[in-house]
């Protein structure tokens, strides 16, 4: 009787949590995008634990709560992931006007791969975690991109017509990697007529590169 009890009050719970999410959800909200998957994740492995003598209907429950539970990792650690780089880059920025990028301080985000350009500028190019699975798997073979691209579409038609937030956008957006090229005007020819040493930092995104 007090499992009855339990799981009809916790099935209760999840329903309106699911129901708060949804709201937020439909408006816009990336936060309770993350919460609408949380819990229909929590309420399918609830069902899954329930429907114990229907092994095949609990197996297919199970495989949908980990796939969403597996998307839900991938938005969560790519978001963790956007906001630090863009920190990074914001106190980058702030040190460039003050005429001296601290590199060593800002190297918290560790980048992925560093090299040294012909004009001796250093080039920083930052990936997104492996908990980010779905940009490494876009980023492994040509089926896996068509894939990953098929799955941001379908979150673009889906928000179509919705004014999203910042969050919301990042998760709709293809994850990204991010090059990052410090130099100062010593380092590049069509500046080395200035006598002031100018730091100069660019940022893009890849594939195709867009300036932040």
């Amino acid at each position: 009787m007090i499992k009855i009890v339990f799981c009809i009050v916790l099935f209760i719970a999840l329903a309106a949590l699911g129901i708060h999410f949804w709201i937020g959800a439909t408006g816009g909200d990336g936060m309770s995008v993350l919460g609408l998957g949380a819990t229909a994740t929590a309420f399918l492995a609830f069902v899954a634990f329930v429907f114990r003598p229907w092994l095949w209907l609990r197996g297919l429950i199970i495989v949908g709560a980990l796939a969403i539970g597996a998307v839900l990792v991938d938005q969560v650690a790519y978001l963790i992931w956007h906001d630090r780089f863009e920190t990074f880059v914001t106190g980058l920025q702030e040190d460039v006007e003050k005429g001296s990028p601290d590199l060593a301080e800002r190297m918290d985000l560790r980048p992925t791969s560093l090299r040294i350009e012909p004009g001796q500028g250093l080039l920083f190019t930052f990936e997104p975690p492996m908990l980010a699975w779905t940009y490494h798997v876009a980023a492994a073979s040509p089926r896996g991109h068509r894939v990953v691209a098929r799955w941001h579409r379908f979150l673009e038609h889906a928000a179509s017509g919705t004014q999203v937030d910042p969050v919301a956008e990042t998760m709709i957006e293809p994850h990204q990697a991010f090059s990052v090229s410090v130099a100062t005007s010593e380092d590049v020819l069509a500046c080395r007529e200035n006598r002031e040493r100018q730091w100069m930092v660019s940022v893009e995104a890849e594939p195709g590169g867009h300036p932040l």
